[in-house]
């Protein structure tokens, strides 16, 4: 009875070692995988602050686009080649 409580615990010692193995294992490349998952965010955040400089970028010369005196000059400039002598309608 000894020997097959010996056989039995030797087999549960191998059993929890393996285990044990594969679980450093396996929280080994969970820790590369998080280093570059940290990577991948720097550079994603990096990319956003760029996008945001020009969405920025275009906002502001949309907004000067949109100002009334650019309207005023639209409408003037319209104006004055709607009413230019030289133009002949067909």
């Amino acid at each position: 009875m000894t020997t097959f409580t010996a056989v039995c615990i030797g087999i549960l010692t191998l059993t929890h070692l393996c285990g044990l193995v594969l679980l450093v294992a396996t929280l080994i490349q969970l820790r590369r995988s998080a280093q570059a998952f940290e990577v991948l965010a720097y550079q994603a955040q990096d990319e956003m602050e760029k996008m945001g400089t020009a969405t920025r970028r275009v906002a502001d010369f949309a907004s000067i686009l949109n100002s009334h005196w650019i309207k005023a000059g639209v409408l003037g400039l319209g104006t004055l080649f709607a009413i230019w002598p030289g133009r002949e309608k067909k």
